[in-house]
């Protein structure tokens, strides 16, 4: 099976994305990040039975739950998309095409050709918008099911159940 891609920076930022919401490592600082600025608000509602004083805790526990959920991601995938804009990044973007069959993937785009066996996909996730093919626990490479047929997107389904049967990352979000 051949697909031809179109890939532009909201494909490779949705990647990032996705990324950096599923590791682990962005959710434990988050929870660290939670702890340390609950612990002003705890300290204060143990120190002050009346709750006088508990204006500025609260205030500092909102602003520390509106920057992990939120500012943090921001700040993180704006500066991914400044390291992607860099022209040594420009082969990321543009028509890709990659054929799959039982041996390999071959993927081509305008500056080069991978050939990739399947064990070498270490990872394989699922989105409504997207498939990620992971090939090391930082880099994927990105199909957006936007940019195929109804028909790819099943037979790629096919394909790929086949080669990760029930390993397959499926995320609803």
């Amino acid at each position: 099976m051949r697909v031809v891609l179109d890939v532009d920076m909201a494909d490779v930022m949705a990647f990032n994305k996705h990324h950096i919401l599923e590791s682990k490592a962005h959710k434990k600082v988050n929870i660290i990040l939670l702890f340390i600025f609950a612990v002003p608000f705890i300290t204060s509602l143990i120190l002050d039975s009346d709750s006088t004083g508990a204006l500025f805790p609260v205030l500092f526990l909102i602003f520390g739950i509106i920057y992990v959920f939120k500012i943090r991601l921001q700040s993180l995938l704006r500066r991914a998309k400044k390291e992607l804009s860099k022209p040594e990044n420009a082969n990321m973007f543009g028509v890709h095409e990659m054929e799959f069959n039982d041996a390999e993937i071959k993927i081509n785009d305008s500056e080069s050709s991978v050939i990739l066996k399947w064990n070498a996909i270490k990872r394989l996730d699922e989105t409504p918008e997207y498939f990620f093919l992971y090939i090391s626990s930082i880099n994927a490479y990105c199909i957006p099911k936007k940019k195929i047929s109804t028909n790819e997107t099943e037979e790629l389904n096919v394909i790929f159940k086949k080669y990760f049967p029930g390993t397959i990352n499926t995320f609803k979000k």
